[in-house]
């Protein structure tokens, strides 16, 4: 899930009052919180917390001194989209970068966006699940030489894993869970991605 930041395609109704929206996650009865800047493209993701009740902030655009806020009030934290070795993007920026590293420290982390492994190293944080490179697109898959049939197939994959992550998202050892589930030996594609899947607990 590796995507310039520049490119992110916003087609969402965007939280136009964000006043209203943190009052409501301080309402909430939840330590959870979910980072999934709205982007097509990474729609599969939603299935990971949907319905689960948890704080929830699709926001592209929502700025660094919020997320902080947001991530001081939680105690688990909970990234998903596109990203690089520098972070979670948004819009036009990291949502998630180096600058929030001291509130991300002593909180319960899931960090799937494409080599978050590289975050999560330079900054020593720890994690109960995070992902390297993590093939979502064809073009991904073209760009590793990864062989794959079609787009279906890739769908499939996302899916496959997404609802895997759902169901496993509470346990207590997430990462052996999810890999003994999301495993094809001949599919090319759930091989390299769960390859790429590690928890450093």
């Amino acid at each position: 899930m590796y995507k310039n930041h520049h490119e992110t395609e916003v087609a969402y109704d965007l939280s136009p009052d964000r006043d209203r929206l943190l009052r409501s996650f301080k309402e909430k009865d939840t330590e959870t919180i979910v980072f999934h800047p709205a982007d097509p493209s990474t729609d599969f993701l939603i299935e990971i917390y949907r319905g689960k009740g948890w704080n929830v902030v699709n926001d592209p655009f929502i700025n660094q001194e919020e997320v902080a806020e947001l991530i001081k009030s939680h105690k688990r934290i909970i990234c998903l989209g596109h990203g690089s070795y520098g972070g979670l993007f948004g819009a036009y920026e990291m949502i998630i970068n180096d600058s929030l590293v001291p509130v991300l420290r002593n909180k319960s982390l899931v960090f799937i966006w494409c080599n978050a492994d590289q975050f999560i190293q330079q900054h020593d944080l720890k994690a109960s699940l995070f992902s390297g490179m993590f093939l979502s697109e064809c073009e991904e898959a073209e760009l590793f030489g990864v062989p794959y049939d079609d787009e279906l197939q890739i769908d499939m994959s996302n899916e496959w894993f997404a609802s895997i992550l759902a169901e496993h998202i509470a346990s207590d050892n997430i990462l052996e869970n999810v890999k003994r589930e999301y495993n094809d030996p001949d599919d090319p594609i759930v091989t390299f991605n769960r390859d790429r899947l590690n928890s450093n607990l």
